[in-house]
């Protein structure tokens, strides 16, 4: 497992620089399924630690790598769930974050399941409402604002992990 891991992991001065999603499996080395004690082990990086909300039956904990513009969820075994990109999320070598959605879709080529709007409340002091792109068939969630990509969540349909 921890060869599997530093094959994965690219460090330079002990920062991560490799973001590149894997459909329905990874960003980077961030792997779904696999635990997440083990990345905090060889990573070195400042997290903040959420604990899932006991009122809600969707809530998961989650780490939050504001270096890296990363949330990584984990069930209760701290196996990650799903990875939430914000800032830097690699396809085919594209940073997809920031991405026009119509440039987004050609990029990946495949199908949209669905399209919801979302209000998301204030984000640096401004009202939001964000559309949200279903890819089910290659575990993508992609959060959009103004038709720029702000945001990709990575998980597994086809595995039930948590």
């Amino acid at each position: 497992m921890r060869e599997i891991l530093k094959e994965k992991i690219i460090l330079e001065k002990g920062k991560v620089n490799n973001f590149e999603l894997t459909f329905n499996k990874s960003v980077g080395a961030f792997i779904i399924g696999e635990p997440m004690v083990d990345l905090l082990s060889l990573l070195k990086l400042e997290y903040d630690f959420y604990e899932k909300a006991n009122d809600s039956e969707y809530s998961e904990s989650f780490y939050d790598i504001l270096e890296l513009g990363l949330s990584v969820y984990v069930n209760d075994d701290d196996i990650i769930t799903s990875i939430n990109c914000y800032k830097f999320c690699y396809y085919n070598n594209v940073n997809v974050i920031g991405l026009n959605i119509d440039d987004l879709i050609l990029h990946i080529s495949t199908k949209l399941n669905k399209t919801e709007s979302y209000y998301v409340g204030k984000i640096n002091s401004k009202e939001q409402k964000q559309k949200v792109y279903d890819f089910d068939e290659i575990g993508l969630q992609v959060w959009v604002y103004r038709n720029k990509v702000v945001n990709i969540h990575c998980c597994n349909f086809r595995d039930d992990i948590g």
